[in-house]
C-alpha cells in the first residue's frame, strides 16, 4: 500500500564560519618559567563551509524513510560529503523496526594540530622491552625510575572518517512494558588519538623511530602526542527495558539501560593486525563486555523514592612489572566486576519546596583491586575509568522555587 496522501518533509541549510585560535602567552613568564606546552605558532584560522539537506519520505502508512546528505569544506583540511539513510517500520502498534547507515567526518582541532611540545616524565618503573631483552634484570632497562617523554600537536594530522550502521526493534507486548534492542557497528579510519609513551614502548618494533636513545642504549626520551591511528572496528548491542504500574495508590517504574560490547578491534598504525580489546586492560580506555544502569522508583502523593544500580563487568588486569620483566609472584590476572547502589527519597509537600535525601554507594562497596597505577601513582590499586574510591556518603538537597 502506498502513502500518496502522506506529505513529504524536507529541511535544508548551510553553515559558513571563520574559526580562529590565538595562542596568547606572557613573554616574561616564558623566559622565567619556560612556559611548558607553548603553542607551535602564535595564531591560526580557517574557513568552514557546509551545506546539508534532509528528506523524510513516507513510503507506506507503516514505513518511513529518512534521506540526508551533508558536505563540509575546511580550508586547511579539505572537503568531504557524507550521506545518511534511515528507516522506521511499524507493522503493528506493539512492534517497531528501525535502522540507519551513514558516513562521518571529524576534522582535527587547533589544539591537536598546533599545541606545542611538552616535556613530561613517567615515574613508575617503566620497561624498555627492547633494552630489557638485551640486558635482563638491569634496572636502567627493565625498571626505569624516571622516563622522559614529549607530547604535543601534529600539523600532519588528517581528518578522521567513519562508517556506521544500526538495526533494531522496540516491542511493547503489554501497555507500560517495553523492550528495545539495537545492534550497531562503527568502523573508523585515521582515528585522531593522543598516543601515549606506553603505547610507543609496547609497539617498539614498529614505532622504534619514536624512541630516542642515549649513546649507551638507554632511553633519552619517547616522542608521543597526537596521531592518526589506523582505525577501529566496533560492534555492540544496546538494550533498554521499561516497566511501570500501580499498586493501590502508589506508582512504580523500573528501567534498565545496558550495552553489550561484542567486539572492539583496534590498529595503532597502518599494517598492524587489528587487536581485540574487549575485556582487556588498555591504557587509553576500558572496553567492558557489559555495563548497565538499572533503577526502581516508587511515588505516592508528595513522597517518592529511587534506587539505582550501576554495574560494570570485570576484565583482564594490567600485568605489573617487578623489575625483571615478569609479573610478581601471586599476581591475579582478573579484575572483578563492580556493582554499586544509590538510594534517594524526595518530599514535595511544602509549597514551592523540594527536599531530597540520598545515600551514595549504599553498601559501601570498595573498588575492585587492580595492579594498574592510576596516573602512574604507585600503590593506587583502583581504576577511575570503572570505579570510585569514595565509600558510603549522605547527601541533602533543598530546592525552593521563588514565584
Amino acid at each position: 500500500m502506498s502513502c500518496s496522501s502522506c506529505p513529504l518533509a524536507m529541511a535544508a541549510g548551510f553553515d559558513l564560519r571563520r574559526e580562529g585560535y590565538n595562542f596568547g602567552q606572557n613573554v616574561d613568564a616564558n623566559l622565567i618559567l619556560l612556559a611548558p606546552g607553548n603553542a607551535a605558532l602564535k595564531d591560526a584560522s580557517r574557513t568552514v563551509k557546509a551545506v546539508y539537506a534532509e528528506l523524510l519520505v513516507p513510503v507506506t502508512k507503516d514505513l518511513e524513510m529518512q534521506l540526508a546528505i551533508r558536505r563540509d569544506d575546511y580550508s586547511l583540511v579539505g572537503a568531504t560529503t557524507n550521506p545518511k539513510v534511515a528507516f522506521r517500520y511499524q507493522p503493528a502498534d506493539f512492534l517497531l523496526f528501525r535502522g540507519s547507515a551513514s558516513k562521518g567526518f571529524l576534522a582535527p582541532s587547533f589544539q591537536q594540530l598546533y599545541s606545542g611540545s611538552l616535556s613530561q616524565e613517567l615515574p613508575n618503573g617503566v620497561v624498555d622491552q627492547e633494552g630489557c631483552a638485551k640486558h635482563p634484570g638491569v634496572p636502567e632497562y627493565c625498571a626505569i625510575d624516571r622516563l622522559d617523554y614529549k607530547t604535543g600537536g601534529n600539523t600532519n594530522l588528517k581528518p578522521e572518517t567513519s562508517k556506521q550502521g544500526s538495526v533494531g526493534f522496540v516491542i511493547e507486548p503489554f501497555k507500560g512494558y517495553s523492550a528495545s534492542f539495537d545492534y550497531w557497528a562503527i568502523n573508523t579510519k585515521d582515528r585522531i588519538l593522543n598516543r601515549t609513551p606506553q603505547i610507543v614502548l609496547a609497539n617498539y618494533q614498529a614505532l622504534n623511530q619514536y624512541i630516542h636513545r642515549n649513546p649507551d642504549g638507554t632511553i633519552e626520551y619517547v616522542q608521543a602526542g597526537w596521531i592518526n591511528a589506523a582505525g577501529s572496528r566496533v560492534r555492540g548491542l544496546d538494550v533498554g527495558l521499561r516497566g511501570e504500574g500501580k499498586i493501590q495508590d502508589a506508582k512504580w517504574t523500573a528501567t534498565l539501560d545496558g550495552t553489550y560490547m561484542d567486539s572492539f578491534k583496534f590498529a595503532e598504525y597502518q599494517g598492524q593486525e587489528y587487536q581485540e580489546l574487549v575485556g582487556k586492560f588498555y591504557t587509553r580506555d576500558l572496553y567492558l563486555r557489559w555495563k548497565h544502569n538499572a533503577s526502581f522508583g516508587v511515588s505516592r502523593g508528595d513522597w517518592s523514592g529511587l534506587l539505582i544500580q550501576s554495574f560494570s563487568s570485570g576484565y583482564k588486569d594490567q600485568v605489573p612489572n617487578n623489575g625483571k620483566g615478569a609479573p610478581p609472584p601471586g599476581f591475579k590476572p582478573d579484575v572483578s566486576s563492580y556493582t554499586t547502589y544509590n538510594l534517594s527519597g524526595t518530599y514535595t509537600g511544602f509549597k514551592n519546596t523540594t527536599i531530597t535525601v540520598g545515600i551514595q554507594n549504599l553498601f559501601d562497596r570498595d573498588p575492585p583491586f587492580t595492579a594498574h597505577n592510576v596516573d602512574e601513582v604507585v600503590g593506587a590499586g583502583w581504576d577511575p575509568r570503572v570505579a570510585d574510591p569514595r565509600g558510603r556518603s549522605l547527601s541533602f538537597q533543598l530546592k525552593y522555587k521563588f514565584m
